[in-house]
């Protein structure tokens, strides 16, 4: 069987020193699983994936040298869709892993480059919106230095200002956390009577803050919704249960009850002796999507133009659930679940779900009309790797 070579460039994180390495776990077991056994990987390291040069030269390395028939990235879609002209030229698929923590600024396609994502801003902006179904009109929006930077906290605020809600004040942790102070958040309470607290973070400071608003006391008082990464179960799992009532949107955890899910858990703990978590899930779903579009290009020569219709047509059941590539955007959409922290025997976190969003494909139309405007910045680096 002649063997099929697939170039990944795999990020560097702090918040996840083993983010690389549960990726390929879970590409690679998510192959093996489904009975694929050609294929070679060519691996090369992106560092944080922010500098455009550096991961040009990755890029160019891993198609002209070793030949590759694909690349996996694991960036932020807008920096890697700079990347298509050489994908284009030489008749070459680019698949994106994106965390999902920018917004594309104008969804742009290519026949060549095609995205999955964590969805991390569109869960943030479902989050939003449901502080306000359930009566949280006005809050205050706290967030960090680092996360500030990604426009996963401009879709945060879309989603409450689009179900009719207004922020009340901004509460920040510093680059320098010794420089946070919490007295901000008592004086907004007592200024402007905030009913929520709106909390964009991840691992990088969501301990920090959840530490810090315990101690103000204002838990007592202020119901918390969070951002999907401020949910993710590998950091939190680590963590005190705080209090009652945390609630966010996120795509995947663990408890998900579905056959694919399932699958997934049992092949990776029987393979690698290791419980599968989101990264791990995010490989093997590339995986399945990498297995279908293997099968639409080789009824065409392994050429992609041709392929398109059917490429941006491939549905499959991912550990997430149903997921299925929005044709207009080359995003695959995925389910979005409403969750709750609840409390381990042990007094550690997990999370237990409330309900899916069955309505997640008609707000993802919503989502993308909703573009930023005006001058802003906004980090370049993939979220998640500092």
């Amino acid at each position: 069987m002649e063997e099929y070579k697939i170039g990944v460039l795999l990020p560097r994180s702090s918040l996840y020193p083993m983010l690389s390495m549960d990726l390929i776990s879970g590409l690679k077991n998510g192959f093996r699983s489904f009975g694929v056994t050609n294929v070679k990987f060519c691996y090369e390291n992106i560092d944080f994936g922010g500098v455009e040069a550096t991961v040009y030269s990755k890029v160019e390395k891993l198609l002209l040298e070793e030949n590759v028939s694909m690349i996996i990235a694991f960036m932020d879609h807008t920096e890697a869709f700079k990347l298509e002209p050489l994908f284009r030229n030489i008749n070459r698929l680019l698949i994106v892993l994106d965390p999902g923590g920018h917004i594309p600024l104008n969804w742009q396609t290519s026949p060549f480059c095609y995205t999955l994502s964590l969805q991390a801003a569109l869960g943030s902006r479902l989050t939003g919106q449901l502080a306000t179904t359930e009566g949280s009109m006005r809050p205050v929006f706290a967030t960090s230095f680092y996360e500030g930077g990604y426009l996963q906290c401009f879709s945060y605020l879309k989603g409450l200002q689009n179900g009719g809600g207004a922020v009340q004040a901004h509460l920040v942790v510093p680059f320098q956390r010794e420089d946070f102070k919490i007295d901000p958040l008592h004086q907004a309470f007592e200024m402007y009577k905030p009913d929520s607290i709106l909390a964009q973070f991840s691992a990088e400071s969501g301990a920090f803050f959840l530490n810090e608003y315990i101690s103000s006391g204002l838990y007592k008082e202020l119901k918390l919704y969070s951002s999907p990464f401020m949910l993710e179960e590998t950091w939190l799992s680590t963590i005190p249960y705080p209090f009652d009532g945390i609630r966010g949107y996120v795509t995947w955890f663990k408890d998900l009850s579905c056959d694919s899910n399932t699958f997934f858990l049992n092949q990776i703990e029987e393979e690698t002796g290791t419980a599968g978590n989101i990264f791990s899930m995010f490989g093997w779903e590339a995986a399945q999507f990498i297995i279908q579009c293997k099968q639409i290009l080789n009824t065409y020569g392994n050429k992609i133009l041709p392929a398109q219709s059917e490429l941006e047509n491939i549905s499959f059941e991912s550990p997430r659930g149903a997921v299925k590539m929005h044709a207009a955007t080359h995003h695959l959409i995925a389910p979005m679940y409403i969750t709750e922290i609840i409390s381990t025997i042990n007094k550690r976190c997990k999370l237990k779900l409330i309900e899916e969003d069955t309505a997640v494909a008609e707000k993802f139309e919503h989502y993308i009309a909703d573009k930023p405007e005006g001058v802003f910045s906004k980090w370049t680096n993939t979220y998640l790797c500092i």
